[in-house]
């Protein structure tokens, strides 16, 4: 019976993934009954040198250039791959901006010829092109460390399977039915912390309460209650409250109507499709949510933030009672959880 041949994808220097996050991933997909081939994006001596008692270290990403024609032959140049560091940030800030560099770089990145029956990329991005455009594999695992719709359907109608280490990411592709599998592992904090790091956060001088709020209320009743909330902090002024609502829904237009009918422009900021949202559940005051398309219940509760979903408020009540909080805190958990 032959060996099963797997390829490992890694960038080395990615800004999410610590050395030991990238060593105990190894492990935890090293299987000494198949044959392992690692691809590193550019060349880290120290992993380069750690990896290799996985498997086969093959050559990190190399330029194909030519550099002179003839009809009689043609001659190549190969040299090192290079990734500009705000390249590696926007894999997770700015994905359109890795697609349009993918696009650029392409047709330059040597295509591997061979056939494996299973690729896994370590990372997202640049890895993940790499994987859809340059290698033929049965089968493809892609980890998904920090949400991003975008790279979510690069293998639609391909042997796929996701794989993430965040509640977030799980349960939205549970919802939109696509394979995904739940990674436990110590360094999901760790690699939300990462992404606060790289992230933007708030841009106002705001000295209040901050709420976070996804966009994608399933019903206009949901909105109504919203609303409701907005009307009632509005009309009391020992309260300074703000909500910040994140992404674009099917009720979005109804919000932006409902923003000028009420006069509610100091109270609400609209931040419309953020593609790095840890930074902003870290620094925000708390997290409330209606339905839960795009729930971060679970890292806003990783973050220390009191939570509310109207969808889980046994579960939030549970949570909340058995905290302290500040007195604004309290007194707006209060005027939440009266409002249906």
């Amino acid at each position: 019976m032959s060996r099963k041949t797997i390829l490992w994808i890694i960038d080395p220097y990615d800004p999410i993934l610590s050395y030991d996050q990238i060593y105990s991933m190894c492990q935890s997909h090293y299987n000494d009954q198949s044959q392992i081939y690692i691809q590193l994006l550019e060349y880290h001596p120290h992993l380069y040198r750690k990896l290799s008692e996985f498997g086969t270290m093959l050559p990190p990403f190399s330029w194909n250039s030519e550099t002179n024609r003839s009809h009689k032959n043609i001659r190549y140049q190969f040299g090192a791959f290079s990734i500009p560091n705000n390249i590696r940030i926007a894999t997770y800030n700015y994905p359109s901006l890795v697609k349009i560099y993918w696009q650029h770089v392409k047709d330059y990145i040597l295509k591997d010829s061979r056939i494996y029956d299973e690729a896994t990329t370590f990372s997202q991005g640049l890895p993940q092109y790499y994987v859809k455009d340059k290698i033929c594999a049965k089968k493809i695992n892609t980890y998904l460390h920090v949400f991003q719709p975008e790279y979510e359907e690069l293998f639609y109608g391909r042997s796929h399977l996701n794989l993430t280490n965040s509640a977030s990411i799980q349960f939205h592709l549970h919802l939109k039915k696509m394979p995904v599998k739940f990674v436990n592992n110590k360094f999901a904090k760790i690699n939300r912390e990462a992404a606060c790091e790289i992230g933007s956060s708030f841009m106002d001088r705001f000295s209040g309460i901050r709420i976070l709020v996804p966009n994608d209320w399933n019903n206009l009743s949901q909105l109504s209650a919203f609303f409701a909330i907005c009307k009632i902090l509005n009309n009391q002024n020992h309260l300074k409250v703000k909500f910040y609502l994140f992404g674009e829904g099917k009720y979005s237009k109804h919000v932006n109507d409902l923003i000028t009918d009420h006069q509610l422009y100091k109270n609400i900021n609209l931040l419309r499709n953020i593609h790095n949202l840890y930074r902003y559940v870290k620094d925000a005051d708390m997290y409330l949510e209606w339905d839960n398309t795009r729930s971060f219940i679970k890292e806003a509760i990783w973050f220390d933030k009191p939570v509310y979903s109207y969808k889980y408020n046994d579960h939030c009540n549970t949570y909340l009672d058995h905290k302290l909080w500040n007195k604004g805190i309290a007194e707006l958990l209060k005027i939440i959880r009266n409002t249906k």
